[in-house]
C-alpha cells in the first residue's frame, strides 16, 4: 500500500533569486535588505539561499531559529524581530547582534546580561507609527531614549516601525515621514547619528519601486517578499521574482460522489462550519491528507484547474472535484500565501523537500 505523502518541495535557486531582485531594488535607493527566516522557521538551507541573495543580514522573531542557524554554522549579522521576553535576555544577547525592543525594563535586563557576558548589544527602539502593535507612541520616544542612553551594556543605533502585520494599515509617506522626524529629534538629544531606520518590512517594497520612502529610511525587513515574491497588502507579485520556490504537496485518500453542502454552522469544538442541510446533487468530494493541524488551509491555492476547496478538519482537507475527477492516490500540489507557509514549515508532520538545484555559498 502506497505511504500517504505530504511535504513541501522547496526551491533554493528561486529563492535566491528573489533576495537578489529585492536587494538590488532596495540598494539603488541605499536601503539595506535584512532577510526574515521567520516564515520557514530558520532552516538553514533557506538562510544561505537568502544570503546568497545578498542580503545585509538575517532576522528571526524565535530565538529557537537564531540557535538552529548558528548551530547549523551559519555566519551572518542577526536581528531578533520580536522583542525577547526578560526571560530570554540572556540568550537574546548570546544569540542576536541587535533585536527590536520597546520596553525599558527589557532594555535593562539586556544591559545587565550583556555586561555579564562581556558583549555590546545593540538595540532598534520601535516606535508605533500608525501600526497599532509594538512601540513608543511618538511623544515617549525622547524621553525613553534618554534612560536608554544611561543603560551600560547595550547602544541605541536606530529607531524602527511596522505596518500591517495587526491592523491591516497600509504604509504611508506620512508615517515614514514621522519616523524619520522623530529619528532627526533623537540624533540632537544624544548628540549622534542613528545608524539605521528601520522602516517597515515586506509592505513597504511597493513604495521602494516608486520611489516614495524617504530618503533616510536605510534599512527593511523582508521575509514574504523574498521567500514567496509577493507584496503583503494585496498578495500582488513583485516584479522580477517568482512565487512558486515553495509549494506543498498532499495525497488524495478518499473519492466520494456525495451531496452538496447548503448551508452550515459554526460547531462548538471546531472552527471550521457544520453541515446543517444538505443539496441531493451529487458532486465528487476528494479527501486529502492534510488539515488544520498542518497549515492555514485559506493561504492554499490548488494548482489543479477545475478542482477548488470546499473546507477542512483537523487532518482532512476536502475538495470538489466534481469539473476535474481525481482518484485515491493523486498527489495534487498547492500554492502557498504567507500564513500558510508559515504554519506547514512549522508542522513537524509536513515533510520538507529541498530540490536539488545548487545554490553557491553566500559571500
Amino acid at each position: 500500500m502506497q505511504r500517504v505523502i505530504v511535504y513541501v518541495k522547496i526551491d533554493l535557486q528561486k529563492i535566491t533569486e528573489n533576495a537578489r531582485t529585492i536587494t538590488n531594488l532596495c540598494a539603488a535607493r541605499g536601503i539595506t535588505v535584512i532577510g526574515a527566516t521567520k516564515g520557514c522557521c530558520g532552516m538553514p538551507e533557506v538562510a544561505r539561499a537568502i544570503l546568497t541573495g545578498g542580503v545585509g543580514g538575517l532576522a528571526d522573531s524565535r530565538l529557537s531559529n537564531l540557535r538552529r542557524m548558528k548551530q547549523a554554522g551559519i555566519k551572518a549579522d542577526t536581528l531578533l524581530l520580536r522583542s525577547p521576553s526578560l526571560s530570554e535576555t540572556t540568550e537574546a544577547v548570546e544569540l542576536a547582534d541587535v533585536s527590536l525592543n520597546s520596553e525599558l525594563e527589557v532594555m535593562a535586563s539586556l544591559a545587565q546580561k550583556a555586561r555579564a557576558l562581556g558583549k555590546l548589544h545593540q538595540v532598534v527602539l520601535m516606535v508605533d507609527v500608525g501600526g497599532c502593535r509594538e512601540g513608543l507612541l511618538p511623544e515617549d520616544v525622547e524621553g525613553a531614549v534618554q534612560n536608554i542612553e544611561g543603560l551600560e551594556g547595550i547602544r541605541l543605533i536606530g529607531l524602527g516601525s511596522q505596518i500591517g502585520c495587526l491592523s491591516g494599515a497600509r504604509p504611508s509617506l506620512e508615517n515614514a515621514r514621522l519616523l524619520v522626524q522623530l529619528a532627526s529629534q533623537v540624533e540632537k538629544t544624544i548628540g549622534r547619528e542613528l545608524a539605521v531606520i528601520s522602516g517597515g518590512s515586506s509592505i513597504h517594497l511597493r513604495m521602494v519601486e516608486q520611489n516614495r520612502l524617504p530618503a533616510r529610511v536605510n534599512q527593511l525587513r523582508i521575509g514574504e517578499g523574498i521567500l514567496l515574491g509577493s507584496d503583503p497588502a494585496d498578495g500582488r507579485p513583485l516584479p522580477g521574482t517568482s512565487q512558486d520556490a515553495f509549494t506543498l504537496t498532499a495525497e488524495v485518500i478518499e473519492v466520494k460522489w456525495k451531496p452538496t453542502w447548503l448551508k452550515r454552522e459554526r460547531g462548538h469544538s471546531a472552527p471550521e462550519e457544520r453541515l446543517v442541510s444538505e443539496d441531493p446533487t451529487l458532486r465528487c468530494q476528494a479527501i486529502l491528507s492534510v488539515g488544520t493541524q498542518d497549515v492555514r488551509i485559506e493561504g492554499l491555492t490548488p494548482r489543479t484547474p477545475g478542482v477548488s476547496i470546499i473546507g477542512a478538519s483537523s487532518d482532512h482537507l476536502v475538495l470538489d472535484a466534481t469539473a476535474r475527477p481525481v482518484k485515491v492516490g493523486d498527489q495534487l500540489v498547492f500554492d502557498l500565501r504567507y500564513p500558510a507557509l508559515m504554519t506547514t514549515m512549522a508542522s513537524p508532520y509536513v515533510r520538507k523537500e529541498i530540490l536539488s538545484t545548487a545554490v553557491p555559498d553566500p559571500p
